[in-house]
């Protein structure tokens, strides 16, 4: 068995199936990765992760061993299932890349930190989702008289985070590493610790 697994999620377009099949082929030759067991499964399948074909790869999968993939997208149907996805590799020490964006998930950063920024991730997403509809009639309602930016320090995307953020930030965790995960530059992350007054 390879030591590196290639998932393809294919939709029915050959040329996004090249093209993942490209850039995967392009990160593994930049991280040196070796040779990759490629493996592809249809876009239309709406079982659970476990059911599917990855779900048999994650069998295969051992501790140091890669997965990987052209997005993160491409691992699940929710952002739920990708973090629990996630989850899974961080917990049976499997490394993941996903070549488009760089991103990767292995032991540069401690295990521990990880899965709690994945387990702390999914439980705001799943909270999101119960009170969405409700949040959106809310604001829907008052969106005449609220129009234009707040006054005062604003509202920043890094905001829905502020709890995960506070745990990881007296963990000591990398202020780099947080900025990245979230997809904001370390300086707006520095300005959002001094704007909310966060030591």
């Amino acid at each position: 068995m390879a030591k590196a697994k290639a998932y393809i999620r294919i939709s029915g377009d050959k040329e996004d199936r090249e093209r993942q099949r490209w850039l995967i082929l392009k990160l593994a030759k930049d991280r040196g990765l070796g040779e990759l067991d490629f493996i592809e499964e249809s876009n239309g399948d709406k079982k659970s992760w476990r059911e599917r074909t990855l779900g048999r790869i994650f069998e295969q999968l051992e501790s140091e061993n890669t997965l990987v993939v052209a997005q993160m997208s491409y691992l699940g149907s929710s952002l739920y299932e990708i973090f629990e996805i996630l989850h899974t590799c961080v917990k049976k020490g499997i490394c993941v890349y996903a070549a488009k964006s760089g991103w990767s998930l292995d032991r540069s950063m401690p295990l521990e930190a990880i899965a709690m920024v994945l387990f702390m991730a999914s439980e705001i997403e799943r909270d999101l989702k119960h009170s969405g509809n409700r949040n959106h009639a809310r604001l829907g309602s008052n969106s005449v008289e609220h129009r234009g930016r707040p006054k005062g320090q604003g509202v920043s995307k890094l905001d829905e985070h502020e709890a995960m953020l506070r745990q990881l930030l007296e963990r000591n965790i990398s202020k780099k590493w947080i900025a990245e995960q979230l997809g904001v530059s370390t300086a707006s992350l520095w300005y959002w610790i001094k704007t909310r007054g966060i030591r």
